[in-house]
């Protein structure tokens, strides 16, 4: 394995302890020598272990099938054939091994119930797995170096029979060899829409094992297209990886080691896609960096938040989640540990946050699991607090390595890593699951827009949606400097007030109602036209909001109210009319009435916030004024308005 991933490094060091399980045959041996087994069987028995230290592993296990012929109850010629099974990954046999010797003895070797727990766990034979960890811990040493683990292993198998009686009926599916290959795959990331996928691939190159970021998009039908190298500043010749992109997939994020602007073994690095090409990485800097290891980034939705895994100091574990925000200016603040609440006193690695900027997924090998690395999900509460982290469960989860699940924007879409095995190795590929109801995220829509001035794009015009039910600042950010553009993730059942505004330009401001019932794979590109600030310009102030057949202004327009008062705090020369229009339903006087009270409301309350009353003029336009016929429940919605006009 690279360098790039200290995490993903420990994920595959079960790999390397069954190589050395060879050292089993020395200990073996000594007490095989000890016992009346014929000189032709240990011959044998002394060979298969010189083939086993040569790689020559079939012939390692003839000579041991050779050996137990000659002596029907050659203890430790089983527990080695058992041992070298367990390095192919044949629990199967290994467990069969293991099971003669203790027919044979009952009382030597019982700490062989142990391991046959574990194959037994790794063949998903739970039940059978509870009653050999039960009979080792009621008769086992507790100074056993087994002791420990046996008491984890019972802890995961029952788990796993609880989760069991929990099945539901989505199946994993392995992504098609256009991603997956006889080489290991892993760190996948995704952007909202869920058409591109990036992810890191470690194959044998020159006699080395490197890893690269590869790239694959969805075609028309939905399935994922030959994946490539991600074209870029990005695969070197060194070793990349864990990385992770926006929503929109213009802004990366990922680990590289011993660079030399590095702070310390792997930091973190960044790039953005500008007119279809990467820039070079940046080090993220010696906020975020330390001179410990930083790894497996995962950005918020709007960009202000980073998660990422490190083993600097003032952490619960080894490796632990932190977090860091983002300034108005850009700098990134120095990362908190998430705490207790997410880490435990083991390893967290993989976070992903999804685009409903709430949930979050990881892996962890401390909270309770069904074995190896389990994933998780938990859901925040506010910015300071995590509910209770929920195993994903079957199938997702399993007896050996779980990681790096995310969602696409509909919630319930996941992509994730798991071992399996294959050709007596254990791999890594990339896998797709339904989420069920319990864990699934919440399903987002996505807004791209344009900013111009009708002729040209506005590079720099400030952007802030407001979640108008909580009467807070949801995202705030620019138009970027090429296309004037700007992406934001939005929760369905949710509204949003958007306000757009560039010195020298009368603010824009929109609502967005985004119902549940909207398809979880909603999008809308919109053009965003601002004008410039003149006498007669005018915009619908689409954020202010009253109660049905009254002039009382709703809590949900306080952001509104305060869009205009910084506007003509900062423009002192300019007087405003603030037009209030109604449908057709009811009477012209009516109208006219409520249409007045309403526009005068809104005066009212940029008085109280110290606007002076000559700068705000009122008139109530009724029905007059239709943007719209009035012969719709639709149509009567967009003459229901309040305007705001430059006069002078």
């Amino acid at each position: 394995m690279g360098d790039s991933d200290k995490a993903i490094i420990r994920l595959l060091s079960k790999r390397l302890k069954y190589v050395f399980l060879c050292f089993l045959f020395l200990p073996t041996l000594i007490q095989a020598q000890n016992f009346n087994y014929s000189r032709k069987a240990i011959k044998l028995y002394n060979q298969a272990e010189l083939a086993f230290k040569e790689n020559r592993i079939e012939n390692a296990k003839e000579l041991l099938t050779a050996a137990i012929a000659k002596e029907k109850k050659f203890l430790e010629a089983y527990i080695a054939l058992g041992d070298i099974y367990s390095t192919k990954f044949d629990f199967q046999n290994a467990a069969l091994n293991y099971k003669k010797v203790r027919a044979f003895d009952s009382k030597k070797y019982r700490y062989l119930d142990f391991k046959i727990a574990e194959c037994l766990h790794k063949q998903y034979m739970f039940d059978e797995a509870k009653e050999y960890i039960r009979r080792y811990l009621n008769h086992g040493n507790t100074n056993s170096k087994y002791y420990y683990p046996a008491y984890r292993l019972q802890s995961n198998i029952d788990f796993a029979l609880d989760l069991k009686s929990d099945d539901n009926d989505y199946q994993v599916a392995r992504l098609s060899d256009s991603i997956n290959t006889i080489y290991d795959e892993y760190l996948p990331s995704i952007t909202v829409d869920g058409g591109l996928l990036i992810f890191t691939r470690a194959y044998p190159n020159y006699g080395r094992r490197v890893e690269d970021f590869f790239i694959s998009r969805k075609d028309g039908n939905g399935e994922f297209g030959t994946a490539n190298f991600l074209e870029g500043p990005f695969n070197t010749t060194e070793n990349e990886g864990a990385q992770c992109t926006s929503a929109d997939g213009n802004f990366l994020l990922f680990t590289a080691c011993n660079r030399t602007d590095g702070y310390g073994s792997c930091d973190l690095y960044y790039s953005y896609k500008i007119d279809g090409a990467w820039t070079q990485p940046k080090n993220l800097g010696e906020n975020i960096n330390s001179s410990y290891w930083e790894t497996q980034p995962a950005i918020s939705p709007d960009g202000k938040t980073l998660y990422f895994v490190s083993n600097r100091p003032g952490g619960i574990g080894g490796m632990d989640l932190w977090k860091s925000t983002r300034s108005e200016s850009g700098e990134w603040y120095r990362p908190v540990n998430m705490g207790a609440q997410v880490n435990t006193s083991e390893d967290e690695m993989s976070p992903f946050i999804h685009w409903d900027a709430t949930t979050l997924y990881f892996g962890s090998k401390g909270w309770q699991g069904v074995g190896g690395y389990d994933l998780f999900m938990t859901k925040k509460i506010d910015s300071h607090s995590w509910s209770r982290p929920e195993n994903v469960g079957f199938p997702v989860n399993t007896p050996f390595d779980d990681n790096s699940l995310m969602v696409e924007q509909d919630g319930r879409t996941a992509y994730f890593v798991s071992e399996f095995i294959a050709d007596d190795a254990i791999n890594l590929d990339i896998f797709t699951y339904q989420l069920s109801d319990d864990i699934k995220a919440n399903p987002v829509a996505y807004l791209k827009g344009f900013v111009s001035n009708g002729s040209s794009v506005l590079k720099g015009a400030k952007i802030s949606v407001f979640d108008l039910s909580a009467d807070s600042l949801f995202y705030a950010s620019n138009s970027d400097d090429m296309e004037g553009s700007f992406f934001v993730c939005m929760r369905l059942g949710k509204e949003y007030g958007i306000h757009i505004e560039k010195e020298g330009y009368l603010f824009y401001s929109e609502n967005i109602k985004l119902d549940d019932s909207l398809a979880v794979n909603s999008k809308v590109e919109r053009d965003f036209t601002l004008n410039k600030i003149a006498v007669g310009e005018r915009i619908i102030l689409d954020n202010i909001f009253f109660n049905f057949d009254s002039a009382d202004l709703e809590n949900k327009s306080n952001q509104e109210v305060e869009k205009i008062y910084k506007f003509l705090t900062k423009n002192k020369a300019i007087i405003v009319e603030i037009g209030g229009h109604t449908d057709n339903v009811g009477s012209r006087e009516y109208n006219s009435r409520l249409s007045f009270q309403r526009a005068m409301n809104v005066k009212i309350a940029l008085q109280n916030m110290g606007i002076g009353t000559e700068r705000i003029q009122v008139k109530g336009y009724g029905e007059t004024v239709p943007l719209k016929p009035n012969d719709t429940n639709a149509n009567r919605d967009w003459n229901r308005r309040t305007e705001l006009k430059i006069i002078e």
